[in-house]
């Protein structure tokens, strides 16, 4: 075998690697997105039904983080929801970007649409 032979493998080799290192990449990324759309959504969705119910101190009690409530007031979040409900029901709504972070058991996600 020429050493023109073995180079010409090898360079195969590696360009196959690289593409299904891409592709592996790409599918890992996408089960990732769909995984955390798919238990993120139905969350999302009844934050927004319960404030056109106009249960927003509801959602800000059970449903919204100690860090949110510590830079938002009860009230301020009322006044925000009380925008929304005059805006009307969302009509359509697409994850953009996602950043889930286990920490001691406990999993948190930051989800925007």
């Amino acid at each position: 075998m020429t050493s023109k032979r073995v180079v010409t493998f090898v360079v195969i080799g590696v360009v196959l690697m690289f593409v299904s290192s891409i592709a592996a990449c790409g599918g890992l990324f996408y089960f990732l997105y769909q995984d955390t759309n798919n238990k993120f959504s139905p969350i999302v969705d009844d934050i927004f039904v319960a404030i056109q119910e106009e249960k927003s101190e509801q959602v800000y009690r059970d449903i919204t983080s100690p860090e949110f409530q510590q830079s938002v007031t009860q009230e301020h979040f009322a006044g925000i929801c009380a925008s929304y409900r005059e805006l009307g029901m969302i009509k359509s709504k697409t994850m953009t970007s996602f950043n889930v972070n286990y920490n001691n058991g406990q999993q948190s996600a930051d989800v925007a649409y």
